[in-house]
């Protein structure tokens, strides 16, 4: 697993040094091949209005093959240091799936044209034990939705996002892969 951080102001050139930094560190073609990526967008609230271009663009810049859960943070985490939410301030984490493992993302909130793009899993009845990282907006009903559709067995991890308090109340705190979600989400990835 690798990490980078941007404090560029301006977005564009924060996704910029993001993906520079990832292909210099996935650059071994043998990982690519083999295994399933994975990401996680750390955004600050400074880039709120932008955070569904931030999540569009980071994810043409990846390899397509990659699944991106975004988010945004109150805080931001990267080089061992901690952000507030008014430092320009983008993080991202990668990495790869354990072999035989296939991660897949899922959308699970109010429009179900997303759900059709992003269908949540039916784990609950599959026999298995699953593990799944989910980041839900603060409008997220995670009982109803997440708990009361995994099995017992099922390990579940995940965090809220922190809108800004200066933007209005419907723009998007969470992403999958390229797409900002609608207020009410939560996305998703299944191992």
């Amino acid at each position: 697993w690798q990490s980078s951080v941007s404090r560029q102001k301006y977005f564009d050139n924060a996704i910029e040094e993001l993906i520079r930094n990832v292909e210099l560190q996935l650059d071994d073609t043998t990982i690519k091949q083999q295994y399933q990526a994975v990401a996680f967008l750390f955004v600050s609230q400074f880039h709120t209005y932008n955070f569904a271009d931030i999540v569009h663009k980071v994810y043409e810049g990846l390899d397509q093959k990659v699944v991106l859960l975004s988010l945004i943070g109150g805080g931001v985490i990267g080089e061992n240091e901690e952000f507030d939410e008014s430092t320009p301030v983008i993080s991202m984490l990668w990495g790869v799936v354990p072999p035989g493992a296939k991660a897949y993302s899922y959308f699970d909130g109010p429009k179900q044209s997303m759900a059709a793009l992003f269908p949540p899993p039916s784990l609950a009845s599959s026999g298995r034990q699953n593990s799944r990282i989910v980041f839900a907006d603060p409008w997220f009903d995670v009982e109803e939705s997440i708990l009361s559709n995994s099995g017992r067995n099922d390990i579940v991890i995940g965090g809220i996002s922190c809108p800004s308090a200066f933007a209005d109340e419907f723009r998007p705190t969470v992403a999958i892969n390229g797409t900002a979600l609608p207020q009410g989400s939560a996305a998703g990835i299944c191992f």
